[in-house]
């Protein structure tokens, strides 16, 4: 019971933040300037927005940013064709890599760009996670990572996709991918071990699995 209550209002907090970063996002960026915004400003709403889930992108123990994966992933990226080899962010639990997060300019519609989806697919599968994420802060884009990716896969293929204005609205869903105690804890496979097995059910179990998770605290 004490877990649970802990839990509620660590969640509650976190909501609260997020609610208060997308009004804050909502009110400072119009729509008219979005085609100004450059993927480095983008970066300092992720920030934040990594900040919300436990993400502590200054600390180096935490997160990696711009850091050239090592040999193996790269020769990995290699066999399939990717030129690409240096994730905006590499989140981390001491040096073990366990996701990437990918920032775009608004001018990349990440909901469906076949390169943008390509490129944070074969970061996620050179590492063997099973899950990675690319976003503008307008979109944000989880895809799974567990398959070989092909450049010309739709970007809307394997993918859960949401909206700056859904973000609130699909906390649990954001949670359950990005809070740092269930990554660290290895959350996203026990998560994904269960999505593609039995379809949404399952998926909406394998949630509640790592919300009421010790990690999760």
């Amino acid at each position: 019971k004490p877990l649970t209550s802990i839990l509620i209002k660590s969640n509650l907090l976190r909501k609260s933040l997020l609610a208060t970063l997308v009004a804050a996002y909502e009110k400072s960026v119009k729509p008219s300037s979005l085609e100004k915004m450059s993927e480095e400003t983008v970066r300092t709403w992720l920030n934040d927005f990594l900040e919300v889930f436990g993400w502590d992108v200054r600390n180096v123990n935490q997160v990696w940013q711009e850091t050239v994966l090592n040999e193996n992933e790269r020769r990995r990226l290699v066999s399939i064709n990717s030129t690409h080899k240096r994730p905006d962010y590499t989140l981390l639990k001491g040096g073990e890599i366990k996701t990437f997060f990918d920032a775009k300019a608004p001018s990349v519609d990440v909901f469906s760009s076949k390169a943008a989806a390509f490129q944070i697919r074969s970061y996620g599968w050179s590492a063997q996670v099973p899950c990675a994420f690319v976003s503008n802060f307008a979109q944000l884009a989880i895809f799974d990572t567990r398959f070989k990716p092909d450049s010309e896969q739709d970007a809307s293929h394997g993918v859960i996709q949401i909206r700056v204005e859904e973000y609130v609205d699909k906390f649990d869903i954001l949670f359950a991918h990005l809070w740092r105690g269930n990554v660290i804890a290895d959350g996203l496979h026990r998560l994904y071990e269960f999505s593609r097995k039995e379809g949404e059910k399952a998926l909406d179990a394998a949630f509640m699995n790592v919300l009421s998770s010790p990690g999760a605290a």
